[in-house]
């Protein structure tokens, strides 16, 4: 296994960039504020000769003997093939006792990508030498499951060698996810928004949420975060030196 230090910001920052020289986001989208997900995933998956099905089931419902499942919104896994592989993304369907779903349409979106950057960055250890933290086996799964739940998302922690790498795994898959789905070239005006906004009578962070169709757990970190910002800046200077 690698060393846990070997897996930092700075690779995110690579990946990313390394996503953008590739894929034209301006003609993808032709500039529209949300980003189409299935178009994004597709445009992803594409770049690693990957095929992509996505599924939707309650996974609490059949995963139960994982614990804890309930809360996991989503799930990824790599079937090998002879020619290529195939992404299998399952998003979980359980509702809440309120009758609401536990992925709304944003969370939804986002999960799809989320899951798509897990494959990247596997993909990423692989061209590395490194060992990708794959959960086989019926006890890695429930482990990675009870990881996830017990170790929410967490900058401070990303970079401590004592965090789970299979945690620290899905926490850059996220960093990835909610840069892909919100424009960088927005963030800057939506940026100067947040500096000159009130919060006590404005929730900026659920406006800019609403405009993307992202979740505003990750809005509110990247305006907050001062790691992420660090991210998001160093991204701009390496797209200037271009």
């Amino acid at each position: 296994m690698p060393d846990f230090k070997s897996f930092n910001l700075e690779h995110i920052i690579e990946i990313y960039v390394s996503l953008e020289r590739r894929l034209d986001f301006n003609s993808l989208f032709d500039n529209e504020p949300v980003r189409d997900e299935k178009i994004l995933l597709e445009a992803l998956m594409k770049q690693f000769n990957h095929k992509v099905d996505v599924f939707e089931e309650d996974l609490y419902e059949n995963l139960t003997t994982l614990g804890r499942a309930r809360d996991l919104y989503s799930l990824c896994f790599i079937i090998h093939g002879e020619s290529k592989k195939r992404v299998e993304i399952w998003i979980n369907t359980h509702m809440l006792p309120d009758g609401a779903t536990l992925v709304n349409y944003c969370w939804k979106r986002f999960c799809l990508i989320k899951e798509a950057c897990q494959v990247i960055i596997r993909e990423e250890f692989r061209d590395k030498g490194w060992d990708y933290p794959d959960a086989s086996t019926r006890e890695e799964l429930k482990t990675l499951i009870q990881n996830l739940v017990k170790f929410k998302f967490s900058m401070s922690d990303f970079e401590n060698p004592d965090y789970p790498l299979d945690t620290k795994v899905e926490n850059a898959a996220e960093i990835l996810a909610i840069l892909l789905l919100y424009p960088i070239d927005r963030m800057v005006e939506d940026q100067k928004k947040h500096e000159n906004s009130d919060s006590a009578y404005t929730n900026i962070h659920f406006l800019i949420a609403e405009k993307y169709k992202v979740p505003e757990r990750y809005v509110e970190l990247l305006f907050s975060s001062e790691d992420l910002q660090r991210v998001f800046s160093e991204i701009r200077l390496k797209r200037d030196d271009v």
